[in-house]
């Protein structure tokens, strides 16, 4: 018997949704146009304290020789609780930026181009989360499909490409724990962030 459709969201471009995965249940992530970035928080649906990391989730995958910062397996909660909430199930393109864990904010928009009230996934992602009970100070970023080059960054350069996803390409994920997942279809049409240009994600949840 094949797996069931539960939830179907299209997210806006420019804007975020949030949608509760629960355990056993498959998150997939779709770009529909191309080029779009998607920046993704996770939080213990049960423990709103309780959030993804990316410096211990990268850690941990290079311990066990399963990821790197450009993509992992297993996506970590922070230390003490350290449990796996999420399992990297079917990731065809296999480029995503796990070095920052952060994305735009209205301050990043003010630095770069005088521009605070520019639309950010900081703004954005805390609208959809308020009616879960989030507070707005956001945890770290999963931002799928979005190209990092260490050697560029590190050399300060921290300018990003084009994603190389094509329409329909996505990011599926199993979850291991409730998990209140938080989606932002990156809206940054400043840099070649999203091709210059933000288009929707869809959001879609599968019976385990």
């Amino acid at each position: 018997m094949g797996r069931k459709l539960i939830e179907d969201i299209v997210v806006p471009a420019r804007e975020a949704r949030a949608v509760v995965v629960h355990k056993g249940q498959f998150l997939r992530i779709v770009d529909m146009e191309g080029e779009q970035v998607a920046d993704i928080v996770f939080y213990n649906a049960e423990r709103l304290t309780e959030t993804y990391s990316m410096a211990h989730s990268v850690y941990l995958n290079m311990l066990q020789g399963t990821g790197d910062i450009r993509m992992v397996k297993t996506l970590w909660s922070s230390p003490p609780h350290e449990q796996v909430m999420m399992t990297v199930t079917d990731d065809p393109v296999a480029c995503h930026c796990l070095a920052l864990g952060t994305c735009c904010s209205s301050r990043v928009y003010d630095v770069l181009y005088g521009e605070p009230g520019h639309a950010s996934y900081a703004t954005s992602l805390a609208r959809a989360l308020a009616p879960h009970g989030v507070p707005a100070n956001l945890p770290d970023v999963f931002n799928a499909f979005m190209p990092f080059d260490p050697e560029r960054w590190y050399a300060g350069d921290p300018k990003f490409r084009s994603p190389p996803t094509q329409p329909g390409d996505y990011l599926e994920l199993r979850a291991e724990i409730d998990v209140l997942v938080g989606v932002s279809a990156c809206p940054s049409d400043r840099t070649p962030t999203n091709g210059f240009k933000p288009t929707p994600l869809r959001v879609q949840v599968f019976s385990g």
